[in-house]
């Protein structure tokens, strides 16, 4: 690989970024597709309480790629449609 190709590389990926709002907001558009409550999911994954699915709908945290992995399970899904991302331009 050349530099060039390297360095385009480098500069695309490193601007992809998770974005924590926009996956809660997926997460919590899927429970009612699926007619889920919260209290439902948060079960299914093992929680005792909702707070940590709260914190993802608020975009205060994000899923383990153990719960994503659970999640896309659970909503027969793929995780690219699960996962929702942004660019942020990188100065170089």
């Amino acid at each position: 690989m050349g530099n060039r190709e390297f360095m385009a590389i480098r500069q695309e990926i490193d601007e992809i970024s998770v974005n924590n709002a926009a996956t809660g907001r997926k997460i919590r558009d899927m429970c009612i597709e699926n007619n889920m409550t919260l209290n439902q999911l948060s079960e299914l994954l093992g929680f005792t309480c909702q707070q940590a699915i709260y914190n993802w709908m608020e975009g205060k945290s994000s899923p383990s790629l153990k719960n994503l992995v659970k999640i896309k399970t659970i909503f027969k899904c793929d995780l690219n449609d699960l996962v929702q991302t942004c660019f942020i331009p990188q100065k170089y």
